[in-house]
Formats: C-alpha cells, sequence, structure tokens
C-alpha cells in the first residue's frame, strides 16, 4: 500500500461526503482512506462499499488528534496524508505530494499555499513557514509518531515540527491542490483575509 489517508471526523456530515468523494477520485490508485469518527450522528451509511475505505466507529469524544492517531495506527501505507472532513482534495494531490517525496528524500511533505474558502470568499493562502499547512501533510508512516501532544488546536502543527524540523520538501505553485473551508466549527480559528500572505481570489475587493 502506497498511501494511508487518515480522516477524524466528529459531527460534520454535510462535509464528510464530498470530502470522501475527493479521496475516491484521486489518481493515485494505491491508497486507503481510514476515517474515525466520533460523532453522535455516525456517518457509517456516507461510506462507500469495497476495501479502499475503512471506518472505524469511535465512542465520543476525543481530541482530533487522538482520532488521528488511531487512524495511523490503522494506516497501512508506506506514506500517510491527512485528509481533514471538511477540506476539499484535488485529484492530482496525493500523487504530486508522494512524487515530491519520492524525489527529495525527504519525510515529510506540505504544501506552500492553499486556497481558503468562507462563504463566498476565498483566498491563496501562502504563510512565511510551510507549518501552519499542516492540514497539507503527506509523510513517511514512522513507527512512534504520533499528533496528539496535548489538547490544544496546535498539537498536530507542533508534533510534525518536532519529527520532521529540516526533513520536509514543499510543494510550491499548487495551491488548488488543497481547498480549506471555513465554517465557524473548524478547529482552528485563526484569522482570514488579512495580512501580505493572503492573496484575494473572489468575494472582496483586492
Amino acid at each position: 500500500m502506497k498511501v494511508s489517508c487518515v480522516m477524524a471526523t466528529h459531527d460534520r456530515r454535510r462535509f464528510v461526503a464530498e470530502a470522501v468523494a475527493c479521496f475516491l477520485a484521486q489518481t493515485l490508485l494505491d491508497s486507503e482512506l481510514v476515517v474515525v469518527d466520533d460523532g453522535a450522528d455516525s456517518v457509517a451509511d456516507l461510506m462507500p462499499a469495497g476495501e479502499r475505505v475503512r471506518y472505524v466507529r469511535m465512542p465520543p469524544k476525543h481530541h482530533f488528534c487522538i482520532l488521528r492517531d488511531y487512524g495511523l495506527a490503522c494506516a497501512k501505507g508506506e506514506y500517510v496524508a491527512i485528509f481533514d472532513d471538511d477540506d476539499l482534495s484535488h485529484a492530482d494531490r496525493l500523487a504530486v505530494q508522494v512524487a515530491a517525496l519520492e524525489r527529495s528524500g525527504k519525510g515529510l511533505c506540505l504544501l506552500a499555499s492553499s486556497i481558503v474558502t468562507r462563504g463566498d470568499e476565498s483566498w491563496v493562502y501562502t504563510p512565511p513557514a510551510p507549518w501552519p499547512l499542516d492540514n497539507s501533510a503527506c509523510f513517511v508512516n514512522r513507527p512512534g509518531f504520533r499528533f496528539h501532544l496535548d489538547d490544544t488546536c496546535y498539537s498536530a502543527l507542533r508534533a510534525l515540527r518536532a519529527a520532521f524540523e529540516g526533513d520536509v520538501v514543499t510543494v510550491d505553485g499548487r495551491p488548488e491542490l488543497l481547498v480549506t473551508r471555513r465554517h465557524g466549527a473548524n478547529t482552528c480559528q485563526r484569522p482570514v483575509g488579512d495580512g501580505p500572505e493572503w492573496r484575494v481570489l473572489h468575494g472582496q475587493a483586492a
């Protein structure tokens, strides 16, 4: 197995079907999706038939990084990719990131920029360093790595930085590979649209 995608989800039925469809549309077919769900509203009925998507039901409620770590424990892939339930991944995302890892020999691939949407507004977000785009992570499946360091919203970012500092390749100029949707119930509540790292695409005056 080349890539295991890990999706942690909690009561986000309105997003999950689209995220799963993005996985099924990936051009890199040697992949699986592990969905770990601890919501009160189970999304088991949204899971397609077949062996490529595995659904794991957990009792409520855990920090999302604990759900990711459970998904990691189930992962069979040489690589692991974060596949958040409220993000939209371009069909080429896995293929591009795995190719970048294999060309570079690095342990972690992050996108240098992504598209962020909020209602009818959208931006290209390019932070000065790629770490805030931890939801774009694709990395070598290393035994012992875990996301849950503590219960803060930045645990995943800090875990990746601690494990892969100096071992990162970025994909430049492909923000369309990942669309992050801001909807008021995001785990991360960073402000959007303010500062030089934000370029307006739609919905605001440039």
